[in-house]
């Protein structure tokens, strides 16, 4: 995935903002969602059109709580928002993975903003993956899976 000088940007401000206390599981709301603040090790990915014609941002978080990974998220579309349900159907099949399993998939549940700029100001919702967190060290990575539409 390319970085373009915006998303770097946003890396940049990550960077400079503390990181904040871990919710406990009792501040889950009935949908099992709740709110924490972008920190400096949320990472960031999207989807970019060749054209550039309706790009999608989003930064997210694996958080480790309570024995148990929760996916913590906030994004914005960029450009003609006439591609939005494209671009809902291509995120659903973002994956989320530790340790190469899959632990979640799609950001449907992310905070969604209207522009890119207000990410790193708004609050990601996080809701349980259900997968449990490993011993030891992990990695996490985001699979990208392939789309194909018609348009």
């Amino acid at each position: 995935m390319k970085l373009t000088l915006k998303l770097l940007a946003i890396v940049g401000l990550l960077g400079g903002l503390s990181a904040c206390e871990e919710p406990t599981a009792d501040q889950l709301n009935s949908r099992g969602i709740f709110t924490v603040p972008i920190t400096s090790d949320f990472e960031v990915g999207g989807i970019r059109w060749q054209d550039d014609r309706a790009n999608y941002t989003y930064v997210f978080k694996l958080l480790p709580l309570d024995g148990q990974f929760y996916l913590c998220g906030v994004g914005a579309m960029e450009g003609d928002r006439s591609f939005m349900s494209l671009n809902r159907r291509a995120l659903a099949k973002h994956s989320f993975r530790v340790n190469g399993t899959e632990v979640a998939r799609g950001t449907q549940h992310f905070n969604e903003v209207l522009n890119i700029d207000d990410i790193v100001q708004s609050p990601a919702y996080c809701k349980a993956t259900g997968a449990s967190v490993p011993e030891g060290n992990y990695n996490v990575e985001v699979e990208v899976l392939k789309s194909k539409f018609v348009i």
